[in-house]
C-alpha cells in the first residue's frame, strides 16, 4: 500500500505546472545532495487516526509539508505558486489515496541564508 506522502509524490509529478519548472525532482523527505536546482521534497509531518466508540472509521488526517528549493527567488516563487495552485482545495484521487479536502495551513520563508547560493521556503 503506498503512503500519503508517495501519493502526494506523484501526484505533483503528474502535473505539467510543477514539472515544466522542477522536471521530476520532486522528492520524499529529503533530496539528494547531487539534486539540481529547482526541487520539491514532501514530507508526513503528522497522521490521526480517527476512531469511533468501537472500532477505526479509516479515515485519516494527514499533515504534509512541501519544501521547494530554486537556485534564484524568482524561480522558488514560481514553484512556490504552482505547489499552491495544485494543493490549496484539492479534492480528489492521489495514487491510492481519497483526498478529501486539501488545505493549506502556513507559509514561510527560512530565514537563514544558505551555504550554497540556493533559496529555500
Amino acid at each position: 500500500m503506498a503512503s500519503i506522502r508517495s501519493d502526494v509524490r506523484t501526484y505533483l509529478q503528474t502535473l505539467s505546472s510543477v514539472t515544466d519548472l522542477t522536471g521530476a525532482r520532486v522528492y520524499p523527505m529529503g533530496a539528494p545532495n547531487s539534486a539540481t536546482f529547482p526541487f520539491v521534497t514532501v514530507t508526513r509531518v503528522s497522521s490521526n487516526h480517527y476512531h469511533h466508540t468501537t472500532d477505526a472509521t479509516g479515515l485519516v488526517r494527514d499533515r504534509i509539508q512541501l519544501n521547494a528549493f530554486a537556485s534564484t527567488a524568482i524561480s522558488l516563487n514560481n514553484v512556490c505558486e504552482a505547489l499552491r495552485n495544485a494543493m490549496d482545495t484539492y479534492r480528489g484521487t492521489m495514487g491510492t489515496s481519497t483526498v478529501r479536502n486539501c488545505t493549506l495551513e502556513d507559509e514561510s520563508d527560512d530565514s537563514t541564508p544558505p551555504t550554497d547560493g540556493s533559496y529555500a521556503l
